[in-house]
């Protein structure tokens, strides 16, 4: 049964995705908190809008990329967050696993695969 109250930040600089991201959430009825197209702007977002779940790119416009928004999520926000990336080098891959996602999706992605990714999310962390 989905979580229908789910609050999701997208964390995203390429409109064409966050669009595709935006019509998944509308789609399966979730709550979209916002986009944010740098990991600065996610983080004033996180504490603005407070999501329940963040979808994050890896590569961002700005200072902070998408591997150190996890990390700072995971020190300071506690909240689950999946990946969103066409990035599967071996070092990508080894930081990836360092910050504990709910899960990884390749891009290009299918709703389906979003869909059974936001509900594994919610279910692990609570």
């Amino acid at each position: 049964m989905p979580h229908r109250n789910v609050r999701i930040l997208i964390v995203e600089d390429n409109p064409e995705v966050s669009g595709l991201l935006t019509l998944f959430i509308e789609k399966y009825g979730y709550h979209l908190c916002g986009v944010a197209e740098s990991g600065e702007d996610a983080l004033k977002l996180i504490r603005e809008t407070t999501p329940n779940l963040v979808f994050i790119d890896i590569v961002l416009k700005g200072q902070i990329n998408g591997i150190s928004l996890a990390r700072h999520i995971n020190r300071h926000e506690k909240i689950p967050f999946i990946y969103i990336t066409a990035h599967t080098d071996a070092q990508t891959i080894e930081d990836v696993i360092h910050t504990r996602p709910s899960a990884f999706i390749l891009k290009p992605f299918v709703g389906e695969e979003m869909k059974v990714a936001v509900e594994i999310a919610m279910r692990s962390r609570g």
